[in-house]
């Protein structure tokens, strides 16, 4: 048994439909198709992960393939809380730190953009010879807006609905 993981499938797997797409990739495409029809009977699990999914040719989603779609979305409250204690935990930080006001801050936020922000609060902390205090990961929530714009969290929120629909 193996796992295979693609990154960006959508640069592997482009949309045949899409007019920009020359007939030798295509074919590629095809054939990159063919390969993972019922990987799952050979005992090859295929991940694959894009944020563009509608770009991506809607063929590699068909039964056989890849069979689950999971929409990840920005992490809610209490993960966005979580992943402020686990980001502090080991790094010399105030013990009172609010992290549930820290998570209030950071709605839309993604996983990264948590990470960010703890470490230009530990940036700070260090350049003041002190330990991250609750004031400088509010001025980085300040200074670090989400990294995904209103539009594009809508946009996959329409493409996961379509694609409900469509499975």
């Amino acid at each position: 048994p193996c796992m295979i993981f693609v990154d960006e499938i959508d640069a592997v797997l482009p949309s045949r439909d899409s007019g920009d797409l020359n007939h030798s990739y295509a074919a590629e495409v095809n054939e990159f198709l063919a390969q993972l029809a019922n990987c799952g009977e050979r005992e090859i699990f295929v991940l694959a992960a894009t944020n563009k999914p509608d770009k991506m040719d809607i063929a590699a989603v068909r039964s056989g393939r890849m069979d689950k779609i999971i929409h990840i979305p920005p992490p809610d409250r209490d993960l966005r809380k979580a992943m402020f204690e686990l980001h502090l935990k080991s790094r010399p930080a105030d013990r009172s730190i609010d992290t549930g006001l820290l998570a209030d801050k950071t709605e839309k936020y993604v996983s990264a953009d948590i990470f960010k922000i703890v470490v230009e609060a530990a940036r700070k902390a260090e350049m003041a010879d002190t330990g991250i205090s609750e004031g400088f990961l509010l001025a980085a929530i300040s200074e670090n807006p989400p990294s995904v714009p209103p539009a594009e969290l809508e946009r996959y929120e329409r493409i996961r609905a379509e694609w409900e629909g469509y499975r």
